[in-house]
């Protein structure tokens, strides 16, 4: 059983950057730093960490696959789902991972979990938009679908589509 903590504790980390932006899952935390790294902890059984596995950590954990040395781009925006996870970069570019079974992840990967973070498939969004490049602003994770907002300001969606979720 999980055990509440209602009172805010303080996280040390021995990271010299500061923290900028916090996403919580169900059972997972993402944490975005100035520099523009990510770290995750908190379950791990799908994948959602984004460290290539399923294991769990109590403690954060850079993500090295989307590292700026990495991506060759910042990380500027994060968002953590039921159990998967995203980021933006400041090039516009979408990654997700974890849990997949609805395709929320929105990756072109037909597989339940994804461990590593993947680009968005915008295909389909780059051809609603008169096979112009689309590039992602802001990114949301819901429990089994996900959705963001482009830097032209349209809306997209995807996942399960129970109770019109995505629109």
């Amino acid at each position: 059983a999980d055990i509440l903590s209602p009172i805010p504790e303080q996280i040390h980390l021995q990271f010299p950057q500061k923290a900028i932006q916090i996403a919580c899952g169900r059972k997972h935390v993402l944490l975005l730093f100035e520099g523009g790294c990510v770290m995750s902890w908190g379950t791990g059984y799908f994948g959602q960490l984004g460290h290539g596995n399923d294991n769990s950590l109590e403690d954060p954990m850079m993500i090295a696959a989307l590292t700026p040395q990495a991506l060759g781009q910042r990380c500027v925006n994060i968002s953590a789902g039921g159990n998967h996870s995203a980021v933006v970069t400041e090039n516009g570019i979408g990654f997700m991972w974890g849990l997949n079974k609805s395709s929320q992840c929105g990756v072109n990967i037909k597989s339940d979990v994804i461990t590593t973070p993947k680009p968005l498939d915008l295909k389909r969004a780059n051809q609603l938009n008169g096979n112009k490049p689309v590039y992602v602003d802001k990114i949301v994770c819901g429990r089994n679908h996900s959705g963001f907002i482009s830097t032209d300001k349209r809306i997209y969606t995807w996942g399960a589509i129970g109770f019109g979720r995505t629109g």
